[in-house]
């Protein structure tokens, strides 16, 4: 066999996500344990993090995680040539396979999971009221998220998912 490189599972979110490897009981370690060896859990939670400050804050984790923003755009010729660092025109789609390949399932190298909304969901009017965000920002928030995520490098393979915060308790927000 050959070795490859893992997949990598990356957790994007607030102290939750964060505080998840801060013990070896915590959700972000037991799936490090759980998928040991088959990929790599990557822990980028922010501690104090709304939606927003995670949004402004993506750039930094994919070009760490993920190397430059890259497009792929088509030339003249209908060949698709990446261009680092620009955004702008990702219209190439991944080169087709052929029918009589042998189709073999392909997973993701790198899978998202983005864990925001438990800072956001804070009362406007309540005691940490600066980390509230309405909710038509915060699904705005989300969906640039996921497609920051996903135009980021079109040469990767890249999946997204989301994690839902957990219930509030509105006497104590």
């Amino acid at each position: 066999t050959t070795l490859q490189p893992r997949p990598k599972l990356i957790l994007i979110g607030d102290s939750i996500t964060e505080q998840g490897s801060s013990h070896a009981q915590g959700w972000v370690a037991n799936l490090s344990i759980r998928y040991n060896r088959r990929l790599d859990v990557i822990n980028r939670g922010l501690n104090g993090y709304n939606s927003q400050w995670g949004l402004a804050a993506l750039p930094l984790i994919l070009e760490d995680i993920l190397g430059p923003s890259v497009s792929i755009e088509e030339d003249e010729d209908g060949e698709c040539d990446a261009k680092e660092g620009d955004q702008s025109n990702i219209d190439c789609i991944e080169p087709k396979t052929s029918s009589t390949e042998n189709i073999q399932q392909e997973y993701p190298q790198y899978t998202f999971v983005i864990c925001f909304g438990a800072n956001d969901s804070a009362l406007s009017d309540g005691a940490h009221s600066r980390h509230h965000v309405p909710l038509q920002e915060y699904t705005s928030n989300l969906k640039q998220m996921i497609n920051m995520i996903q135009s980021w490098n079109k040469s990767k393979k890249i999946a997204v998912a989301l994690l839902t915060p957990p219930p509030c308790d509105t006497d104590v927000q």
